[in-house]
C-alpha cells in the first residue's frame, strides 16, 4: 500500500504534467456532461427534434450546476451525406456553432467529439470500412480540416476529439490514423487542444496501447462503465445484460455489492466464462480504485493529461446505486487529477434531465456529478 508521502508525490507529478503541457484546456475539463443522442445516435428516432432537444437554456442550466464543460458528440452523416462526400450542410453545422457559443457565454469549455465517422461507428461491428478503405480515411481527415478551418478563431475552450470508441482497429491502424489526423489539424491550427482515445471502446485497459505523440496539446482519454452488469443492467443493446436479466427474472444489481446469483449465471451461460474471475467480488470503492490502476499508471508513465470522456449508470439501477457509483468514480478521478464528463444530459437510458422538460431527474446525483 502506498504511503501518504508517495501518494502526495504522485498527485504532485500529475499536477506538474498538466502545467508542463499547458493547463489551459485540461484545467477546464474537470466536471462536465455529454450532450449525447442529440446530433449523434439519433438514427431510428421517429422525431429527432434537433431544434428543441438542446437549447441555450440547457447550457445555462448545466453551468448553474457548477460544471465547467460539455462534450458534444456529432455524427458525420448529420452534416455530410454519403452521396455528396465533402459537401457539408451549413444548416446542420449551425447546431454545433450555436452550442459552442452557448457554452462560451456560460463560461463552459466544449469538446467537439466526432461520434460517427465515414465508414465507422462503434455499433456497426463487421461493417466498418474506415481502417480498410483509403477513401473513408480521406473523408475523415477532410472533416477535421474543415472543423479546424471553421473554428480557427475560437479560443482554447473549444477542444477537438478525433473519434469516439474505436473498436475493430488494431493499435497500429488507429495510431497511424491519429497521427495523420493530428497533422491535418495542425496544418490549419497549430494550437488547438485535441483529445485522443484508445481502442476497445476507449477502454481504460487499452491506455497503454495508445502511441504518445510529441505534441504538447494532446489530452488522452478513456471511458469508464465498470462493472457492466451494474452500469448497463437491463440494457437492451448489451446481450450479457439481457441474458442476466432473463436468467434472474429481472434481478436488480445494486452498488456497492456483489452480483446476485452470479456463479449460477456463469454456469448457465458458459460463453461468459471470462466473467468467472469476478464471482464473489464485492464491487465498491476499493475495487474501483484497483480497477482504475491503468489510469494511474498511464499518468505516471507518460506525464500527459488524462480525461474520462464518458462514465455513467443506466436509469434501471436504483437512484441510490447511481449516486454511490458516481460518487466513487468522481472522487477517485479527482484524486488522480483526471477530469470527466458524465453520460448523458438527455439520453433516454442514462438521463440526468427529462427529455421534454429539461427537469432534473435527481439533484443529488447532479451535485455529485458536478463536483470539481
Amino acid at each position: 500500500m502506498a504511503t501518504a508521502m508517495n501518494r502526495r508525490t504522485f498527485l504532485a507529478s500529475c499536477g506538474a504534467a498538466l502545467t508542463a503541457y499547458g493547463a489551459a484546456a485540461p484545467s477546464r475539463l474537470k466536471a462536465g456532461i455529454n450532450l449525447g443522442t442529440w446530433i449523434s445516435q439519433y438514427q431510428g428516432r421517429k422525431q429527432p427534434n434537433f431544434e428543441t432537444r438542446v437549447q441555450e437554456r440547457d447550457l445555462d442550466q448545466i453551468a448553474s450546476w457548477g460544471m465547467d464543460h460539455v462534450r458534444l458528440p456529432i455524427d458525420y452523416d448529420f452534416f455530410e451525406e454519403d452521396a455528396n462526400p465533402g459537401v457539408y450542410r451549413e444548416e446542420r453545422l449551425a447546431f454545433a456553432d450555436h452550442t459552442i457559443q452557448w457554452a462560451k457565454k456560460n463560461g463552459l469549455a466544449l469538446i467537439l467529439d466526432l461520434h460517427r465517422a465515414p465508414g465507422y461507428f462503434f455499433g456497426d461491428l463487421g461493417k466498418n470500412r474506415l481502417f480498410t478503405e483509403a477513401a473513408m480515411q480521406d473523408r475523415f481527415l477532410a472533416i477535421w480540416r474543415m472543423f479546424a478551418k471553421r473554428y480557427h478563431s475560437e479560443g482554447e475552450t473549444l477542444v477537438f476529439e478525433l473519434l469516439n470508441e474505436v473498436v475493430e482497429a488494431t493499435p497500429a491502424e488507429w495510431n497511424g490514423l491519429v497521427k495523420r489526423a493530428v497533422e491535418a489539424i495542425r496544418g490549419v491550427d497549430p494550437n488547438r487542444w485535441i483529445v485522443v482515445g484508445g481502442i476497445q471502446y476507449n477502454a481504460i485497459g487499452a491506455l497503454d496501447k495508445i502511441a504518445i505523440l510529441e505534441d504538447p496539446r494532446i489530452v488522452y482519454t478513456f471511458h469508464y462503465y465498470h462493472p457492466m452488469l451494474v452500469t448497463h443492467q437491463k440494457a437492451g443493446w448489451v446481450k450479457q445484460s439481457m441474458d442476466y436479466d432473463k436468467f434472474t427474472g429481472g434481478q436488480r444489481v445494486d452498488y456497492p455489492g456483489t452480483i446476485p446469483r452470479f456463479a449460477e449465471f456463469c454456469d448457465a451461460y458458459p460463453q461468459y466464462k471470462n466473467l468467472r474471475n469476478d464471482i464473489g467480488l464485492r464491487y465498491d470503492r476499493d475495487w474501483m480504485k484497483a480497477d482504475m490502476k491503468p489510469a494511474a499508471e498511464f499518468i505516471k508513465a507518460t506525464a500527459k493529461p488524462l480525461y474520462c470522456g464518458e462514465y455513467g449508470v443506466i436509469r434501471h439501477a436504483s437512484i441510490e446505486s447511481r449516486r454511490r457509483w458516481h460518487d466513487d468514480v468522481g472522487s477517485i478521478l479527482r484524486d488522480l487529477g483526471v477530469g470527466r464528463a458524465a453520460w448523458s444530459y438527455k439520453d433516454g437510458s442514462f438521463l440526468f434531465v427529462e427529455a421534454d422538460s429539461s427537469k432534473p431527474v435527481d439533484m443529488e446525483l447532479i451535485r455529485i456529478a458536478s463536483r470539481r
